[in-house]
């Protein structure tokens, strides 16, 4: 009698802990939902929980990648490298140059979680569509050291219609499942 009452504790503890974690776990998860691919980029929308979503716009794979993203808090450029961390981690300045154009530095750039950063609100109007023009019309988005030599580089075929597929979703602030 006794052993039965406990093993049916047991099972109740257990169904109040699987009813108490599922919805929050569920209410975490992350969904994709692609909006775009071709040539070497992909747009897609996040949503992270109810109302609340975001806009990915990215070159690359899990080793190295190129990003554009953008959420109500604003819109960032990043880059990833997974297979050499330590290039993003000594870096002081966000350096790039789009074909043969003039070197960009955003001085403001930060790391995180293997992450160079840089927010577009460190960029003027002009700068903004300057950086906007080039890498519509461009072919090579070069990340740069700090000492403006050539890190990596990624092909920007199909960034303009990426970026109108960017654009849309930024428009309908990520929603794309409903």
């Amino acid at each position: 009698m006794l052993g039965e009452m406990i093993l049916s504790k047991k099972l109740l503890y257990a169904v109040l802990l699987t009813l108490l974690i599922y919805p929050f776990q569920a209410s975490f998860s992350e969904e994709y939902y692609t909006i775009f691919k071709k040539d070497s980029w992909t747009v897609e929308s996040v949503k992270y929980a109810e109302n609340d979503y975001g806009c990915l716009m990215f070159n690359g794979d899990s080793d190295l990648e190129l990003r554009i993203f953008a959420d109500n808090n604003g819109m960032d450029l990043s880059i990833f490298y997974d297979n050499r961390p330590e290039i993003n981690k000594s870096l002081k300045y966000f350096s790039f140059r789009i074909d043969n154009n003039m070197n960009w530095r955003d001085t403001g750039s930060y790391y995180d979680e293997g992450w160079l950063i840089s927010n577009f609100d460190n960029y003027s109007d002009k700068d903004g569509k300057d950086f906007v023009r080039e890498f519509r019309k461009g072919n090579k988005f070069y990340h740069l050291d700090d000492n403006f030599k050539v890190l990596s580089w990624f092909s920007l075929n199909g960034s303009s219609m990426a970026a109108d597929a960017f654009g849309e979703c930024v428009d309908k602030e990520g929603n794309y499942s409903d």
